[in-house]
C-alpha cells in the first residue's frame, strides 16, 4: 500500500486562500461572536472616532460657535505568523488505506475519512483557529513565548487603555452564590461609565465570558426554575447574549458592543499560504504550512465594562 499511496501537492494563495484563513479567523468562538473584521491592514490601521454633542440653540445673526466636534483614534498593526507541521509518511498509508485492505461486515458504510488532504487541511484550521483565539484575547507584546508575541490582546488593551474595570474585582472569585450579582453590578457600572452601548440594541451588545463563568452563571439561574422557562434565561442576562469563550480565563466578565472588538488580517497578502508538500521520497513526511497576517483592537476601550481585570 505504500508504494501506491500518494499525496497530491496543495498550494493556496491569494482569493483561493481566504476561505480557510477565514475559518480560522471569524469560524472561530470570537469570530462566531460577531465581532468586528477588517481585511487588509497591509501594516497598521487606526480606528477613527468622532464625538459631535447635542448643540442645538436659539438662533441668532453672525458666527458664535458654542460646541465642538472632537476626533479620536487608536493605531494598531499586524504581524505575520505561521504553522509548519510535518506528519511521518509510514503513518499515512497505515491510517488512510486501511479500509481498503479490509473485508469487515462494516467496510463501506461506515463514514471514514480516505482523502488525506482535505482532512488534514481541516484538523489544522480548527487547531489554528483555536490559536488564533487565544491570542486575539491574550497576547502581550514583547513577551516571548511558543509564539513571539507582537501585539496587544483585547485583554491586555483593556487592562492598559482606559477599560471600565470594576475597582477591587481583580482577584475576585465568581461562583454560583455571586453570579447573577457579578453580572448585574458590570451592567450597572456601564450605565455609569458607557451609556451609549446600552443605547444599542442589545442584538449588539454581549457578555464575554469564559465557558466555566457561563455554567455557574446557569447554575444560578437554577433557582429561577419553577418560575419560567429555563432555556429562555439562562444563556442571556436582560437579554444581552452571554458568549462562552473558552480563551478568556475564569472570573472575567467582559461587557460592551460587538462591534468594538476587531480582529485585524490581510487575506491578500503575498505571504498569506496554505500549503501540503509531499517530501516523503527526501525526508519521510508531507509538511503542512500555513501563513497568516493577525491583530487585535479596540476600538474605543473606554465604552467596554469589565470584572476581574487587574
Amino acid at each position: 500500500m505504500a508504494t501506491t499511496f500518494t499525496v497530491s501537492p496543495v498550494l493556496y494563495q491569494g482569493q483561493a486562500v481566504q476561505e480557510y484563513l477565514l475559518k480560522c479567523m471569524r469560524g472561530n468562538a470570537t469570530g462566531n461572536a460577531g465581532v468586528r473584521f477588517i481585511d487588509s491592514v497591509k501594516d497598521k490601521i487606526i480606528i477613527k472616532k468622532l464625538d459631535a454633542p447635542l448643540n442645538m440653540e436659539h438662533e441668532s445673526c453672525g458666527y458664535n460657535p458654542t460646541g465642538s466636534i472632537t476626533s479620536s483614534g487608536l493605531q494598531y498593526s499586524v504581524f505575520g505568523y505561521q504553522d509548519q507541521s510535518e506528519i511521518c509518511w509510514k503513518d499515512i498509508p497505515q491510517l488512510f488505506g486501511s479500509e481498503n485492505l479490509t473485508a469487515g461486515a462494516n467496510n463501506g458504510s461506515i463514514d471514514q475519512v480516505t482523502d488525506f488532504a482535505p482532512a488534514l487541511i481541516e484538523t489544522k484550521v480548527k487547531t489554528n483557529g483555536e490559536s488564533v483565539d487565544n491570542m486575539l484575547w491574550n497576547s502581550v507584546a514583547a513577551t516571548g513565548g511558543t509564539i513571539t508575541e507582537d501585539f496587544d490582546g483585547f485583554i491586555e488593551i483593556l487592562t492598559n487603555s482606559g477599560g471600565n474595570n470594576i475597582t477591587g474585582t481583580s482577584a475576585s472569585a465568581i461562583t454560583t452564590s455571586n453570579a447573577l450579582a457579578v453580572f448585574g453590578a458590570v451592567y450597572a457600572a456601564a450605565a455609569e461609565n458607557a451609556s451609549c452601548v446600552l443605547s444599542k440594541p442589545v442584538a449588539e451588545q454581549a457578555f464575554f465570558v469564559s465557558p466555566k463563568t457561563a455554567a455557574l452563571y446557569k447554575l444560578a439561574n437554577t433557582l429561577f426554575i419553577n418560575v419560567g422557562p429555563l432555556g429562555a434565561i439562562v444563556d442571556k442576562f436582560l437579554d444581552v447574549d452571554i458568549v462562552a469563550i473558552p480563551a478568556i480565563g475564569d472570573d472575567i466578565v467582559i461587557f460592551g458592543e460587538r462591534k468594538n472588538f476587531v480582529i485585524l488580517t490581510d487575506l491578500w497578502d503575498d505571504s498569506s499560504q496554505v500549503s501540503i508538500l509531499d517530501e516523503h521520497e527526501k525526508y519521510n513526511y508531507v509538511v503542512f504550512t500555513m501563513r497568516m497576517k493577525l491583530g487585535a483592537g479596540i476600538g474605543f476601550p473606554a465604552e467596554i465594562t469589565t470584572w476581574g481585570l487587574a
